[in-house]
């Protein structure tokens, strides 16, 4: 059955080739495993359908559909950027796996839940070698926590929590044969191991609420009881071996990450929702209203590493994304299903197994976001219990459904070939040692990927000559056509004008740039990366007194870094401002200034 093979692909494919290892490949694989088991299945039987929760779905697409059509985004909104894959075909992907789902029969549903037994135990086995020091894959910004074969700690946990609780199912259910019942047992027990050393502190109050629950409503023996308590302890102890015990105090006590963190990031995506409540900024829109919702304090204690594109809540996600109607429509399907799984905690262990983990994915996605590569896996599971509990009505549907879905199958499989096609070559022309002949090949292969045009830029930027640097702005161009918003190619393509600019000398290049910049500004007014850029292009175009109120902007958001006291201090000391250039310096020097500038700076300073 096809639909058993969703979860272990959606969950282990990975190309180790790839620029990104871990997203092509997996996107690949869901998007065809589900539209070619949903067009199977159309033709082997007639669909059966549950009312409540297909009209739930109906209500909610009609939304995120809408959302879509005047959202931000003109592209992505539909397709999904290339890093989340989040918009309008993941939706239906999600809803097309639990609709398929329903017209499994109770052995293929059980196929089903051994499919997510075999992924979350192979990818608790590789969790638990990383946790000792196994890195098969060395990523760029992964950090120092287990990620599996899902390339991203929170995203391993997430896994983790939806699927172990399967396995432990089905080992419980006395119809589960011996040898599986074996697999099932170590599968739950790696996939334990693999919540806990992913240090994914939402997959931890995720899997404690769904353990809490099931007592409740089971009400275990004491031998169970003894059981979980063990289990427990065993948990205690991964977590002080794999190093991650530390990230309980941390939520407290870190103001970076931990209940700061998210609730930083949950004021901002309040005003994003507050500024858009109707229908949102459209999925995948939330990167683009970002910079005009940020606040100061965020900015200084957080800063800008990385471009934060989701609002680490899956409801706040939701309604930033389509607005308030979206949020009471996606509230309403969770209802509605949700309702009907729990229902499965006093059915048979392996549909309890099913609805404890549904219940551990949806509590911990209150503190990540929806994944495009998880949650058609998680609507699969609830489609299968919803199929046990439920009424369900059979429904033929038309020929040409299937005809339809055989096309778009195709259309998945070439373009998601594509683009594993087009993440190798990308990654080619990062890895290698000289500047390669053709940096455009990956987006020529994929030319609605802006990251590949961003690939294609640098290799040309890296000819370190003025035609090589033209090539670049072509080609951020042509991903600007693309997503116009996008506010990382806007930020590339400033750079590469305001580099052009200094290289050439040309005042034309300089005004080219500062009008680049000024509108990145606007746009994100407290990036102190763009603020610091601006105060040299309009240093370049003789607007002095623009760059300083630029520099100093750039000196109170980011008061960990030197750059914007450095510039000032250097701008002070051209002009005669002596005392204020001395003091710039030691701000500078505060801030642990490095470089060629220190030795100077300090003189400015008197030290």
């Amino acid at each position: 059955m096809v639909l058993a093979v969703l979860p272990p692909a959606a969950v282990l494919a990975l190309d180790p080739g790839g620029l990104a290892p871990f997203g092509p490949a997996k996107w690949l694989a869901v998007t065809t495993i589900v539209l070619g088991a949903a067009t199977l299945m159309a033709l082997d039987r007639p669909m059966r359908v549950a009312r409540r929760p297909m009209l739930a779905w109906a209500a909610f697409l009609a939304v995120v559909v809408v959302a879509a059509a005047v959202g931000r985004d003109p592209l992505y909104a539909w397709i999904g950027t290339p890093e989340r894959h989040l918009g309008v075909v993941a939706w239906v992907l999600a809803a097309l796996a639990f609709v398929a789902a329903l017209s499994t029969t109770e052995d293929e549903g059980r196929r089903v839940a051994f499919g997510a037994a075999v992924a979350v135990g192979l990818a608790g086995a590789w969790a638990g070698a990383e946790a000792l020091g196994w890195q098969p894959l060395h990523l760029v910004g992964a950090g120092t926590r287990p990620v599996a074969t899902l390339g991203s700690s929170a995203y391993l946990g997430a896994a983790a929590a939806l699927l172990a609780p399967v396995a432990a199912g089905l080992a419980a259910d006395p119809r589960t044969g011996r040898v599986t019942r074996r697999l099932a047992v170590a599968a739950a027990g790696l996939g334990a191991v693999a919540i806990v050393v992913s240090g994914a502190r939402a997959a931890w109050v995720g899997a404690a609420v769904a353990a809490l629950v099931v007592a409740v409503a089971r009400r275990p023996g004491r031998r169970a009881l003894a059981v979980g308590a063990g289990a427990l302890a065993v948990a205690v102890v991964v977590a002080l071996l794999g190093g991650v015990a530390g990230r309980v105090p941390d939520v407290a006590a870190s103001r970076d990450g931990g209940a700061h963190g998210r609730l930083d990031e949950w004021r901002v995506a309040v005003r994003v929702v507050a500024g858009h409540p109707l229908l949102g900024v459209g999925p995948e829109g939330y990167r683009l209203a970002f910079g005009r919702a940020v606040d100061d304090r965020y900015e200084q204690v957080h800063g800008r590493q990385q471009l934060p594109d989701r609002a680490h809540d899956a409801l706040l996600d939701v309604a930033a994304t389509t607005g308030i109607p979206g949020l009471v429509a996606y509230a309403g399907l969770l209802v509605v299903t949700g309702g009907l799984v729990l229902r499965g905690l006093r059915r048979d262990p392996w549909l309890v197994g099913l609805a404890a983990g549904l219940l551990a994915y949806a509590v911990q996605s209150l503190f990540l976001f929806p994944l495009a590569e998880l949650d058609p896996v998680a609507w699969l599971l609830a489609g299968v219990l919803v199929a046990r509990v439920a009424t369900t009505t059979e429904v033929r549907l038309p020929a040409v459904v299937p005809a339809v879905g055989a096309l778009l199958t195709v259309v998945a499989l070439v373009a998601g070939s594509l683009d594993v096609v087009a993440d190798r070559r990308a990654r080619a022309v990062l890895d290698a040692p000289t500047v390669v002949a053709d940096p455009a090949g990956a987006a020529r292969l994929r030319p609605d990927a802006v990251r590949y045009r961003l690939v294609a830029a640098r290799g040309f930027a890296a000819t370190g000559s003025s035609i090589g640097l033209d090539r670049a702005i072509d080609q951020l161009d042509h991903a600007l056509a693309v997503s116009p918003d996008d506010p990382v190619v806007a930020g590339e393509r400033a750079r590469l004008l305001l580099e052009r600019a200094r290289r050439s000398g040309n005042p034309v290049h300089a005004r080219t740039a500062r009008r680049a910049l000024e509108a990145l500004a606007a746009d994100d007014p407290r990036n102190p990366t763009v603020l610091l850029r601006l105060g040299i292009a309009r240093t370049a175009t003789g607007d002095a007194a623009g760059a300083e109120r630029a520099w100093l902007a750039a000196e109170r958001l980011a008061p960990r870094s030197p750059a914007a006291s450095t510039d000032l201090a250097l701008a002070y000391e051209r002009v005669g401002r002596t005392a204020e250039a001395g003091a710039a310096a030691r701000r500078a020097l505060a801030r642990h200034a490095t470089g060629p500038q220190v030795t100077h700076l300090r003189r400015l300073a008197g030290t």
